[in-house]
């Protein structure tokens, strides 16, 4: 039978569609085992998810770097209940910006035995700016990536911390 979807997800989802996400995937991985391709032991005993790999290839336009942050967020950190707007830019090796870029953002959350993580595509405008909603929820790493080859990735990493819930 259908599964419900957590709140905090199904929040996502809205606010990923409310900013033009093209596709958005969620993939729940139990404490051990899964496809090699996906998954690879983790040192902690746990699975890593190499989500990277799901990024599609897109020679060009060809990503050098990105400048990326979360909207009203200070220093990476956000108040409960955690939900706002990853923004960027993609740049060329110029430092210009790239218009038209597939830019693939993954996120994951490691919890007590399951490890959760999304990738979500957007692409770049005129000025090579994207966003990404990014629903309430726990603290997760965040990674904005461009695979101009299977072998290339040029990757920003970002941490999204948020604030305890005042009682």
């Amino acid at each position: 039978g259908a599964r419900a979807v957590p709140a905090w997800l199904r929040g996502w989802l809205i606010g990923a569609a409310a900013v033009a996400v093209a596709v958005t995937v969620v993939v729940v991985v139990a404490g051990g085992g899964g496809p090699q391709e996906e998954a690879q032991p983790a040192a902690a005993g746990g699975v890593e998810i190499a989500m990277e790999r799901a990024c599609p290839v897109t020679p060009e336009p060809r990503v050098a770097a990105f400048e990326a942050r979360f909207e009203g967020a200070s220093q990476g950190r956000v108040p409960y209940p955690g939900r706002t707007v990853l923004v960027g830019r993609a740049l060329g090796a110029d430092g210009e910006p790239v218009s038209g870029a597939t830019v693939c953002v993954v996120w994951e959350l490691a919890q007590t035995e399951q490890r959760h993580a999304g990738l979500s595509l957007v692409m770049s405008d005129e000025q090579g700016r994207f966003a990404v909603g990014v629903p309430a929820g726990p603290s997760r790493q965040y990674r904005v990536i461009h695979r101009p080859t299977s072998e290339a990735t040029v990757t920003e990493p970002l941490a999204l911390k948020v604030a305890p819930r005042r009682r």
